[in-house]
């Protein structure tokens, strides 16, 4: 193991890492206020995002802490115009750029919007809000603000739909969801389509709770090989093993499961009995209905 600088002593090279690490051993990710940062309706196709401060999470290398931003006032961020035929569901952000950590080419925090691909038969906002088919990806360093439901031929953002997604301290914040990545395989990689995953933390200092979904729909293929699932944060780096517990219905049957946790591991792998998880095993997955819930504590690096 090797000690970073001491706090604050530039002479043992001291970085802004070491800053973010202690605003995430102090802070919480997610808003400080109730309506910090809180998405509404603006001109136009734009979007506005109120003034108030949040605490990202670094997510472009191990280790990288946490970010304290705050926005003085209320500013836009502009939604890409709707498609003339169908319904899409963008996904708006505050993300970090970091030409230092980040590899980015500048050092600014802005609102961003992910648009999402338009959906054929034009679903409506419930069944976009649930589904989330199309969603595009999370960028890094990024604060999930909210879900934007924006129609077909939609003339102005005064026609759009929202679902405020901003996490606080206290609740339950989300770091992997449809169109997120987070569930990977060693073989050929499973494609959500119109299946639903969801994964979702509270932490209190190195105790994380965390809970993972995984709910196939019918155009969800599991690829091949051995399946893992993205932890929030890195276990433990104590030599030894940590788990979660659940349940998984794959093609009708249920079984009980465990997801192993290895020492410093960012992923689990997920094991029914003596199996662990596969396109095949412990049995062929069905799509739709298949289903993998798994929940429980661990300690964190």
């Amino acid at each position: 193991m090797t000690f970073l600088a001491a706090q604050y002593d530039s002479a043992l090279g001291y970085t802004p890492q070491q800053d973010r690490l202690l605003i995430a051993a102090a802070l919480p990710n997610g808003v400080v206020g109730t309506n910090d940062l809180l998405v509404t309706v603006a001109s136009g196709f734009n979007s506005q995002i109120a003034g108030g401060s949040a605490t990202i999470l670094g997510t472009v290398q191990a280790n990288a802490g946490s970010y304290f931003v705050t926005n003085i006032g209320a500013v836009t961020a502009l939604h890409p115009t709707p498609d003339p035929t169908n319904s899409r569901l963008d996904t708006v952000f505050a993300k970090v750029f970091d030409s230092r950590d980040g590899g980015d080419a500048s050092d600014i925090v802005q609102p961003v919007v992910v648009p999402g691909v338009p959906q054929a038969g034009n679903p409506n906002a419930g069944t976009l809000f649930t589904s989330r088919a199309g969603v595009g990806l999370v960028p890094t360093n990024s604060l999930w603000l909210a879900d934007v439901y924006v129609p077909a031929a939609a003339a102005s953002a005064a026609s759009f739909s929202y679902a405020d997604q901003r996490s606080t301290g206290q609740a339950w914040q989300t770091y992997m969801f449809s169109g997120s990545g987070g569930w990977t395989t060693t073989g050929t990689q499973p494609v959500m389509g119109d299946g639903v995953i969801w994964g979702k933390y509270q932490r209190n200092g190195k105790r994380v709770a965390v809970r993972i979904f995984l709910g196939f729909g019918a155009a969800t293929t599991p690829g091949t090989g051995v399946w893992s699932f993205a932890l929030p944060f890195g276990a433990a780096r104590d030599g030894t093993q940590q788990s979660l517990s659940g349940w998984m219905d794959g093609n009708g049957s249920l079984y009980a499961a465990t997801a192993v946790i290895q020492s410093g591991a960012a992923t689990c792998q997920p094991w029914a009995g003596t199996l662990q998880l596969t396109n095949t095993t412990p049995t062929i997955w069905n799509a739709p209905g298949g289903t993998l819930v798994l929940e429980g504590i661990y300690e964190c690096a």
